[in-house]
């Protein structure tokens, strides 16, 4: 896998369980030849090895990495959904995806990265990091 491309930082306050530290958010693009699943492998060791363990539901976490896009392709199975299914909901991811991929086009909904993000939820709570 290569890093292609990796978007400045972000800082938003938590989401769900509110009562913990700002998060800090960023985009990275990469080339692979990994399967989608495989990639997810990938992913999932990279979190282990940083220290992330399995706690609760939108709790604190050292790291959480999530696969948004797959080029084009639409992954729908139980442990693997692509694109990300929130990601339409997340001013802080869309913002920094639009920092690294603003044409990018989202499969389901039809539209680019640059105009979703125009449109997110929470738009104002996204502030970049120093």
């Amino acid at each position: 896998m290569d890093v292609v491309e990796t978007s400045p930082i972000y800082e938003t306050d938590p989401a769900g369980v509110t009562d913990q530290p700002s998060f800090l958010n960023l985009a990275v693009s990469a080339d692979t030849d990994l399967s989608p699943h495989d990639l997810l492998a990938a992913v999932k060791r990279i979190e282990w090895a940083i220290g992330r363990r399995p706690t609760y539901r939108w709790g604190p976490r050292v790291v959480d990495i999530d696969l948004l896009l797959y080029g084009d392709e639409v992954v729908s199975e139980p442990d693997l959904l692509i694109p990300h299914k929130e990601m339409l909901n997340r001013a802080f991811v869309l913002v920094p995806l639009a920092d690294i991929a603003p044409q990018a086009v989202h499969p389901l909904a039809g539209m680019t990265v640059e105009a979703l993000r125009g449109q997110a939820p929470g738009l104002g709570t996204v502030r970049r990091y120093q």
